[in-house]
C-alpha cells in the first residue's frame, strides 16, 4: 500500500501519492495527488482497472476521524474537503490555533480503496459500512497502488508478495517526474526481482542461523550491539540505517560545582563567565567521533542541535559547534584565568565529581541508527 508521501533514511518527507502539499495557511493543507496510478485488482476480483483519485485519500481521512478506534494520533485532525478529482484540503481541529506542526508525518499512512471499503453505508447514507465483507477480506489480504500485490499468506508463518507488472512504480511516464527523486530512491529496478518471501520467525537465534546460512537475505538488528558490530566488520554484508526518533545525550551538571558554575567574569574576556570558558573547554576537548566508533560502531549521527535533524529549517546554521580541537580548549583556560598545563584545582574541590565531570560531560546528540543488514550473494 502506497502513502501520500514517505520519508528516507534520514526522516526527510518525499511526495509519493501526493504530488503538491501546500500549506494555504497554519491550520490548512492542500494536498494535490497524482493521477494515472491504477489499484491492485480487489481479492474479489470485482474492480479491474481502476484508479486512484483523490476520493481514496478524503475516504482514508474520514475513516481515521469517523470509524477508527485509534483516533489518538490524528486528534489534530480537523475537516477534510475535496476540491477536486486531484486535490483536497485537509484542516487541522480548531483546538490547534497556530497549526500541528507534525501534521506532515501523519501523512505517511497506508491509502485506503474507497471503491472497494465504502460498496456500502449506514443509515445516514455517508458513514462507511464496516461490516461489508469487503472490510474483513481487505483485513487478511489487503492490497493497494503500490509494487506489490499479494500471492499468498500463511498466518504466523509467511507472507509472499508478486511484482504487480501494471503498478505505477514500474512506469516511468510517472516516476520520471524530477521531484520523485526515483531512482535515488528505490533504484531502476534492474536486478530482477519478481517475488519477495517475508518470513515470520519469532525465535532471534533461529533468525539470524537461517540469515548467516544465506537462506534469508534481510535482517533487522538494532539491540543485539555484538552482531551488529560483526555484520559490520564482514565483507558478506551490506548495511542500510536509518535514523531513530530517539537520541542520547550527556549534559553539565553545575549544582555545587564552584568551577562550572562560576559567574565570575572571565580574566581573558569579560563578555563570558569563567564558568562557561571552562564549560567550552571541556566541550572542545570531546572526539565524539571517537566516541561514536568506541560505543556505537559509529553507527550513531552526531547533532548539534537538541532536535532531530529533519527540523533543519528550525536549527540556526550558525550555531556554535564544538568539534574536538585541543588549541581551542586550551585557549578558553587560559581565558578562564587557568595556567596550561600548570592546571591546580583550588582548595576543597571534590576531586571525584570533577574527574568524573571532565571525563565523561559531553555536550553532544546522538541519534542510534536503526540497522538492516543484507547477505551479499557470491
Amino acid at each position: 500500500m502506497d502513502s501520500l508521501v514517505t520519508f528516507d533514511g534520514n526522516k526527510n518527507a518525499e511526495n509519493h501519492l501526493a504530488k503538491r502539499i501546500e500549506y494555504i495557511n497554519d491550520t490548512t493543507v492542500e494536498i494535490e495527488v497524482r493521477e494515472g496510478i491504477k489499484w491492485a485488482t480487489d481479492p474479489d476480483g470485482l474492480f479491474v482497472d481502476h484508479y486512484f483519485d483523490i476520493r481514496d485519500g478524503y475516504f482514508t481521512f474520514y475513516v481515521l476521524r469517523r470509524v477508527s478506534c485509534d483516533l489518538y494520533p490524528y486528534r489534530w485532525l480537523g475537516d477534510t474537503e475535496i476540491v477536486d478529482d486531484i486535490t483536497m484540503r485537509i484542516y487541522v481541529d480548531e483546538y490547534y490555533e497556530e497549526g500541528y506542526a507534525p501534521l506532515i508525518q501523519y501523512l505517511d499512512l497506508p491509502i485506503l480503496p474507497e471503491h472497494y471499503l465504502n460498496q456500502t453505508q449506514l443509515e445516514d447514507g455517508v458513514t462507511p459500512d464496516i461490516f461489508h465483507p469487503s472490510w474483513n477480506t481487505f483485513a487478511t489480504h489487503c492490497f493497494g497502488t503500490g509494487l506489490f500485490e499479494i500471492d499468498s499468506f500463511t498466518p504466523n508463518i509467511e507472507t509472499v508478495l508478486a511484482v504487480r507488472p501494471d503498478s505505477w512504480w514500474l512506469d516511468s511516464d510517472i516516476t520520471n517526474d524530477e521531484e520523485l527523486n526515483w531512482v535515488e530512491r528505490f533504484g531502476d529496478f534492474s536486478g530482477g526481482l519478481d517475488q519477495l518471501r517475508i518470513r515470520i520467525i519469532e525465535d532471534e537465534n533461529v533468525e539470524t542461523k537461517a540469515f548467516e546460512d544465506g537462506n534469508i537475505d534481510l535482517i533487522s538488528i538494532s539491540s543485539n550491539y555484538f552482531k551488529r558490530q560483526k555484520y559490520q566488520e564482514s565483507n558478506s554484508f551490506t548495511i542500510q540505517n536509518k535514523l531513530g526518533n530517539a537520541f542520547e545525550f550527556i549534559v553539565f551538571n553545575l549544582q555545587d560545582n564552584e568551577i562550572l558554575d562560576n559567574f565570575e567574569p572571565a580574566p581573558g574576556d569579560s563578555d563570558i563567565t569563567k564558568g562557561l570558558a571552562v564549560r567550552k573547554a571541556i566541550c572542545y576537548t570531546i572526539n565524539r567521533n571517537e566516541l561514536n566508533r568506541i560505543f556505537y560502531g559509529g553507527d550513531a549521527y552526531i547533532n548539534h542541535w537538541l532536535i532531530h535533524p529533519t527540523l533543519s529549517t528550525w536549527c540556526k546554521p550558525d550555531i556554535i559547534k564544538y568539534n574536538y580541537d585541543l588549541t581551542k580548549a586550551k585557549t578558553y583556560m587560559e581565558i578562564a584565568g587557568y595556567d596550561i598545563p600548570d592546571f591546580t584545582i583550588p582548595a576543597g574541590t571534590n576531586i571525584y565529581s570533577l574527574t568524573v565531570i571532565f571525563s565523561i560531560v559531553v555536550v553532544i546528540f546522538f541519534f542510534i541508527r536503526k540497522s538492516k543488514f543484507t547477505k551479499k550473494k557470491n
